[in-house]
């Protein structure tokens, strides 16, 4: 699976007013690999991360790892408002049932 730091990585490019090809060069990569990388196609080689945690000033763990917590905190979102949905759902038809009990309560004894 490759690890979505494509996205990161733009970030960082445009952060730096780079192009794909200014950061090509710097890196000493052809512009297509930076397409990839950004596009999340092909991930860079360990010594190009190495460089380009360098060259953006973020250390390596950074450049790795926050992604995944990003994609952690969407996927925890996503599968929250996916449980929250249905629950709010079933607490209103439960109040709704309540309060229908009650009034069918009181029709019964005033009746």
């Amino acid at each position: 699976m490759v690890l979505p730091i494509g996205e990161k990585i733009k970030e960082l490019r445009i952060a730096n007013g780079w192009s794909q090809g200014d950061l090509a060069t710097r890196v000493m990569v052809a512009r297509q690999s930076v397409s990839k990388w950004e596009n999340n196609i092909t991930i860079p080689d360990i010594e190009t991360l190495i460089q380009l945690s360098e060259l953006f000033n973020i250390s390596l763990d950074d450049l790795l790892k926050n992604m995944n917590e990003k994609r952690a905190l969407k996927t925890f979102n996503q599968t929250k408002k996916k449980i929250e949905r249905p629950f709010m759902m079933m607490l209103w038809i439960q109040s709704g049932l309540i309060i229908l009990m009650f009034f069918a309560l009181g029709w019964l004894i005033l009746k």
